[in-house]
């Protein structure tokens, strides 16, 4: 999903997840086994999320911690 305010550039930074309202849209697999993507709408605005994780399972439960407004170490912000 492209960022309209991002303009192409690749940002390795995470949103600020504080008083936000994330909600999980989708996670993909990569080629790598331990390498997920997940499609996340933060305040109505998407982002892609590359996180280190074993299965959905774990994938979620970290989706669940940045809906408490804490951020994982090891998400990142990878939106276009």
């Amino acid at each position: 999903m492209r960022d309209p305010f991002n303009r192409g550039r690749r940002r390795k930074t995470r949103p600020a997840l504080v008083d936000k309202k994330v909600e999980f849209v989708a996670c993909q697999p990569t080629r790598d086994p331990n390498k997920w993507v997940v499609q996340l709408t933060v305040n109505g605005w998407p982002h892609d999320v590359a996180m280190w994780a074993k299965d959905e399972l774990d994938v979620m439960k970290q989706v669940m911690e940045m809906q408490r407004g804490k951020t994982p170490d090891n998400a990142f912000d990878i939106s276009e």
